[in-house]
């Protein structure tokens, strides 16, 4: 895996394993949740050799939702838990994790950010 290549002042609050759980074959690898951006960061091995990197500024995310086992409207992952993050232009982007994942700390960290970044917003 290549080094992710942060921004100046970017620092990472959570990484795991998952999958965008979206077309075949998926891109899974290194999710990454910065103090600015979401990020995909594909594992070719895992992708099939098709993965492709995904991002999104955090100032576009609107909801983040934690969708249990066999919930969530996709396929892929269906077993395991995921994470439905819907975008300013109502997109809704699913992301199965990894059983050897922690999706609760990651999302917990998640939670905070989105929080603190609205919070500012307002200053």
């Amino acid at each position: 895996m290549a080094a992710l290549k942060l921004q100046q002042d970017e620092t990472i609050l959570a990484q795991a394993q998952a999958q965008l759980a979206k077309g075949f074959p998926q891109t899974a690898g290194y999710f990454y949740l910065t103090n600015r951006r979401l990020i995909l960061e594909p594992d070719q091995f895992d992708s099939l050799g098709f993965g492709k990197r995904w991002e999104v500024p955090l100032s576009r995310v609107v909801d983040v939702e934690k969708l249990e086992r066999f919930k969530g409207g996709t396929w892929i992952g269906g077993a395991g838990k995921k994470l439905g993050i819907r975008l300013d232009d109502s997109s809704l982007h699913t992301f199965a994790f990894y059983p050897s994942s922690n999706i609760e700390v990651f999302y917990r960290v998640f939670i905070a950010q989105l929080k603190q970044g609205k919070s500012s917003d307002r200053v």
